[in-house]
């Protein structure tokens, strides 16, 4: 038997009455509408809602589903320490048998960490009400690319997430520029970790100034790049329990946290220039004093609130809507959830509720939630290879630069075809999703009811003639959910009065 998740709905969806308005709203404040969104927004109201979801901070998960989110979970500290230990073990002995284990349970470790830590991102964006938080999850993650693949960053990407992403998406904008300025993660994928005085690595310093706050256009020179550069240096990654041993004028100043470090012998102690602002050599300090800099510059607060405007409103959001959140976000000192709240009530992002293309990511887990609300999926390597299928899978993009927010990057003909193969994946019989991977026999499913309470009390009166027409000719339950899925509506949230 499947695995049912209790929720308790005091009030029948059927005979909620939704305006177009309503219906745009939340599918954008949400990955999707499921009936738990329906009963919460009828209850309190648009206002409310809207509050309660910029506020929300823990994930809020079913006790079921909080069973298969914990499951086989290690923290990455012990994670860390045991692929360090495999690594010195098999530095220490020749080729052969031994070697070759050891080599290959050090690769399947990062397989599952990376495996584990993408099911546990899918888990809350499927089943925390907290909607709004999901979404702003993956932002960040997508802002603040890293890559998985590259070096130990299989072993950190769960730790990222949770640490440096997660509890300031909603929160000020300079916590969070600190928090992934200070993660292993981050400092191991643009190179700074080896970056030191004397032998300088650029990399960081670009993409701080260009992708995570200035923007490209903001005016800054290659010599603020350099000097940014400069009071980076020090700034690194150390597993190691001990300390390294420093002059005792620097000693103070060594900083080691959760495998950050900040190496005072590493550190350029020079005078730099940063976009007009001296700053003296103090260490640590430096890099404190960049992060407020970076996050109090108006070039910061436009660049940063285009882009949530750019993923929640439209792909050419307009200079007044720029403009506005951009002022909320300075006068806020960069208060996130105020700047959203600014955007959410704008004339612009009403304008926009009628179609909004969604992303490959947005695709699939809209679907998911939409079907198996109450239904404890197990197994989420389905799900993942749907979203990678569809060219974006979560913490796999090479560049710095994050997957294109632009709906001309997802709409070719090539993966719209994807898309319809996807969908016919998701509409049919999939007993992978509830079959834990330990289980030898795959359980026996059902086809999933998209033509459910919910698409009677959200769809069923916004489709349009064609639409409606062609899903009529659906000959079996799969079919029609793949009709569904694959339809203009679906595929562009569109809401037709």
């Amino acid at each position: 038997m499947l695995c049912v998740i209790t929720v308790a709905f005091s009030v029948s969806i059927e005979a909620r009455e939704l305006t177009t308005e309503d219906i745009g709203w939340l599918n954008r404040v949400t990955y999707s509408v499921n009936q738990q969104v329906l009963v919460e927004y009828q209850r309190l109201g648009r206002e409310a809602y809207l509050q309660k979801q910029l506020a929300a901070n823990s994930a809020q998960l079913p006790p079921k589903v909080l069973t298969v989110f914990n499951s086989e979970f290690v923290p990455f500290d012990e994670r860390m320490g045991e692929i360090l230990d495999l690594r010195a073990k098999r530095n220490k002995i020749g080729d052969g048998d031994t070697k070759a284990n050891l080599v290959k349970a050090i690769a399947d470790s990062g397989k599952k960490s990376v495996f584990q830590a993408r099911s546990r991102h899918l888990i809350r964006a499927i089943y925390s009400p907290n909607q709004l938080r999901e979404q702003l999850v993956w932002f960040w993650l997508n802002h603040f690319n890293v890559y998985a693949p590259k070096a130990n960053i299989r072993w950190q990407i769960g730790d990222y997430e949770d640490k440096a992403i997660r509890p300031y998406a909603l929160g000020k904008f300079s916590d969070l520029l600190k928090a992934t300025l200070t993660h292993p993660a981050m400092l191991t994928y643009l190179d700074n970790a080896r970056s030191r005085k004397g032998k300088i690595n650029e990399n960081y310093a670009r993409e701080l100034l260009e992708l995570h706050t200035l923007g490209v256009d903001a005016g800054y020179s290659q010599n603020d790049v350099k000097e940014v550069a400069r009071i980076l240096t020090g700034v690194g990654v150390n597993y190691k329990s001990r300390e390294p041993r420093l002059p005792e004028n620097r000693a103070m100043g060594y900083i080691n946290d959760h495998g950050f470090e900040f190496n005072p012998a590493r550190h350029d102690y020079g005078t730099k220039k940063v976009l007009g602002v001296s700053y003296k050599g103090t260490g640590w300090g430096e890099v404190e004093q960049l992060i407020e800099q970076l996050s109090k510059n108006p070039a910061t607060a436009k660049h940063v609130s285009k882009k949530m405007a750019q993923y929640f409103v439209d792909d050419s959001p307009s200079e007044t809507l720029i403009k506005t959140m951009s002022e909320k976000f300075l006068t806020s000192d960069g208060n996130i959830a105020a700047t959203l709240a600014v955007m959410f009530e704008s004339k612009e992002f009403l304008e926009s509720l009628k179609s909004k293309y969604r992303s490959p990511t947005q695709f699939v887990i809209a679907a998911v939630r939409h079907v198996y609300e109450r239904q404890l999926i197990v197994n989420y390597l389905p799900v993942i290879n749907w979203i990678s299928r569809l060219s974006q899978p979560l913490y796999g993009y090479v560049t710095p630069n994050g997957y294109s927010l632009a709906s001309s990057s997802w709409n070719s003909s090539g993966q719209l075809s994807q898309r319809f193969e996807i969908a016919r994946a998701i509409a049919g019989k999939v007993p992978k999703l509830f079959t834990a991977q330990e289980e030898k026999e795959k359980r026996k499913v059902k086809p999933p009811i998209f033509q459910n309470s919910t698409f009677k009390a959200v769809y069923a009166s916004h489709l349009s003639p064609n639409t409606t027409k062609v899903l009529s000719k659906a000959q079996n339950i799969p079919l029609w959910n793949t009709l569904f899925l694959s339809s203009p509506e679906w595929q562009n949230r569109e809401v037709k009065k």
